[in-house]
C-alpha cells in the first residue's frame, strides 16, 4: 500500500514541483520581517500604473507563517492614502524554502508622491507550553516608499539575505 501512495504522490507533482532556486537577483528590493523575507521589484506599466511583483520566502522557520496578505498604497504629500490595492501571496502556508509569489498593481494618481507596501501574516509559535501554544499571532509591518530608488536594496543576489531596515 505504501509504494502505491508514493507513486501517486510522485505522479501528481505535489510540493516537489514547486521546488527550485529562484533568481533573487531579479528583485531590486528586500525586507526582512520576523519570520520571512520579502523580495520585490517595481515597474511602471504602459498605462502608468505601478506594478510590484515579488516573493515571500520562509528562510529559517520550521513552523510556516500563514496567510501572507499584502497591500500597496499610493501616498500623497501629506501622508494620506490616495489609492490602495490588496492581494494574498500564492498558497496559504510559506513552507521553509518554498517561495510564495505575489503581484500588485496600483493606478498612479497625479498627487501621489510614493507607494508604501504593507504586509500581514499569521504565525503560530509552538516553542512554549501551555494553553496559548497554538494561539496565532498576527505580524504586520509597513515599508515606506517601497519602490524608492536605493531603498531596501538586496545585498546578496545568490539567495535570501537578512537586510536591516533603514
Amino acid at each position: 500500500m505504501l509504494p502505491l501512495i508514493a507513486v501517486a504522490c510522485a505522479a501528481c507533482g505535489g510540493v516537489t514541483a514547486r521546488q527550485g532556486i529562484p533568481d533573487y537577483s531579479r528583485f531590486s528590493h528586500t525586507w526582512a520581517a520576523p519570520h520571512l523575507t520579502l523580495y520585490w521589484a517595481c515597474a511602471e506599466t504602459e498605462t502608468g500604473a505601478v506594478r510590484l511583483e515579488g516573493l515571500g520566502v520562509n528562510v529559517v522557520e520550521p513552523i510556516p507563517p500563514r496567510y501572507l496578505e499584502l497591500a500597496l498604497s499610493g501616498v500623497g504629500a501629506q501622508g494620506q492614502v490616495l489609492s490602495r490595492a490588496q492581494t494574498m501571496a500564492d498558497g496559504f502556508e510559506l513552507l521553509q524554502g518554498f517561495p510564495a509569489a505575489f503581484r500588485l498593481e496600483l493606478a498612479r494618481r497625479d498627487d501621489q508622491v510614493r507607494v508604501d507596501l504593507a504586509y500581514r501574516y499569521e504565525y503560530r509559535d509552538d516553542s512554549f507550553e501551555g494553553p496559548f501554544r497554538w494561539t496565532p499571532r498576527y505580524i504586520t509591518g509597513r515599508i515606506p516608499d517601497a519602490c524608492g530608488a536605493g531603498r531596501h536594496r538586496l545585498l546578496n543576489s545568490l539567495g535570501p539575505a537578512s537586510v536591516s531596515a533603514s
